[in-house]
């Protein structure tokens, strides 16, 4: 397991909680522990850290929420400083993990989402010190995570939420934009997992003494076993927040947990990342879900191409994989079964191809043919 470790500054970071209501006071205590870098943390604690996000456990969990998710308290060594609008997973190179403290000469991060407004296409990018938010956007996602729980209080929601605990500034650190350099505290259920972290799950030393014709099917059936059950729930998910108007527009694999049980045993996901919640762009409404859509289908391609390099898997598996994709997504979305999907969108071989090409033919197909017809 990865070790991690704190670089603490000179001196006690000096910061200003919005609030840490919902919590214990020595879950309090070790929040502030880390977020000031006061040299009482202790760093064996972490379970995980990636990006701007460090985990580790509750002393007393919250309901189903058993982990502490700080995000923007820190950073590491990226060695990227702009996602040039695609997902990019942050891990440092660093073997030991080391985990450095906000500071006001530190680089900054690009990170650029396409969202659809006024009816056209409209890149939201944000600049923020490396680790960190700034105070404007650390507000925003905030704010944004609260208008979500309210959704999960509705009567069928297929997600649960992160639950926002705290807004942090740290009062003498600028962000660059005339506020503070900003972190956020959430709580996450099953330990912060994330459905990416699955990836990893499909090459592994299972694969490395077969043929090529048994490693093609055991990671078949691997996928087939944990994403399509994933697809078919983000696929409700994207339609409930259709329905309410609003869309997510970052609907990935990293932003989603593996799949969870609720107390009645029915399928679920935590849904995170709400930075870029909107209402759904009342000039071009269809655009807009096509966006929102193209993410999770999007993600959903970079893992059949990452399954085509590393097992060489065959056009005709790639395919039927791809396609079963498509069909369990959009079968979570209208609430319809794959097969009378499959007759009522009636695509051309190609048309399927796109499905799970590059992220602008998905776009064009959803946009085009798919929509319309789920419409019709």
């Amino acid at each position: 397991m990865k070790e991690y470790s704190l670089k603490n500054p000179p001196r006690e970071l000096t910061v200003e909680m919005l609030r840490l209501d919902p919590l214990g006071e020595a879950d309090q205590k070790r929040i502030l522990d880390f977020v000031t870098y006061n040299g009482d943390f202790d760093s064996r604690l972490i379970t995980n850290a990636v990006g701007r996000n460090v985990f580790f456990p509750f002393v007393e969990p919250i309901g189903t929420f058993d982990t502490v998710q700080i995000s923007g308290a820190g950073y590491f060594d990226f060695g990227i400083t702009d996602n040039n609008g695609e997902q990019v997973v942050l891990i440092p190179d660093d073997v030991n993990g080391l985990i450095c403290p906000p500071h006001e000469d530190v680089d900054r991060f690009t990170h650029t989402t396409t969202v659809v407004s006024g009816g056209k296409e409209t890149s939201l990018v944000q600049q923020s010190p490396l680790g960190s938010y700034t105070e404007q956007a650390a507000r925003i996602k905030f704010t944004n995570s609260i208008q979500a729980t309210r959704l999960v209080k509705t009567a069928n929601c297929p997600f649960i939420v992160p639950l926002p605990i705290t807004r942090i500034h740290y009062q003498d650190i600028p962000d660059g934009q005339g506020g503070r350099q900003s972190a956020l505290v959430w709580g996450c259920p099953a330990k912060g997992a994330r459905a990416d972290e699955l990836v990893f799950a499909l090459f592994n030393h299972e694969t490395a003494n077969l043929d090529k014709k048994q490693q093609e099917d055991l990671v078949s059936k691997k996928f087939q076993a944990y994403f399509l059950p994933l697809l078919n729930v983000m696929g409700k998910s994207a339609r409930f927040l259709h329905q309410h108007g609003l869309c997510h527009y970052q609907m990935t694999y990293g932003n989603i947990s593996p799949l969870l049980r609720d107390q009645n045993r029915r399928p679920k996901i935590c849904l995170y990342d709400w930075e870029t919640l909107l209402p759904i762009d009342v000039i071009n409404p269809l655009l807009a879900r096509a966006y929102d859509m193209g993410g999770v289908l999007g993600t959903n391609s970079a893992v059949l191409e990452l399954i085509f390099e590393r097992v060489g898997m065959s056009p005709e598996s790639l395919f039927t994989l791809g396609y079963n994709s498509f069909l369990q997504f959009l079968s979570g979305y209208t609430d319809e079964e794959p097969e009378d999907l499959h007759s009522k969108l009636n695509l051309t071989q190609d048309e399927i191809f796109q499905s799970f090409q590059s992220p602008h033919k998905i776009l064009g197909l959803m946009f085009g043919t798919v929509l319309p017809k789920i419409d019709g």
